[in-house]
């Protein structure tokens, strides 16, 4: 289990940060860009990702989230 990457999603009002990292606690790879809308914002998310497959994915979020079943 060591050897698969965790993902975190830090969503802010302003910057959006997404990086990959070990289950202990080593970031491996981070970026930063702006939160704009919601279309382009996640296929910048979903694009880091493809790019950096992780087990497991975090998400933090100022204000609400709306998590669609599909």
């Amino acid at each position: 289990m060591t050897d698969r990457m965790l993902g975190a999603i830090e969503l802010g009002g302003t910057k959006t940060r997404v990086a990959i990292g070990t289950h202990d606690g080593r970031i491996v790879k981070d970026a930063v860009f702006p939160t704009g809308m919601p279309d382009a914002c996640f296929a910048t998310v979903r694009q880091f990702f493809a790019d950096n497959p992780v087990s497991a994915i975090g998400i933090g979020a100022f204000g609400p989230i709306t998590v669609e079943p599909g």
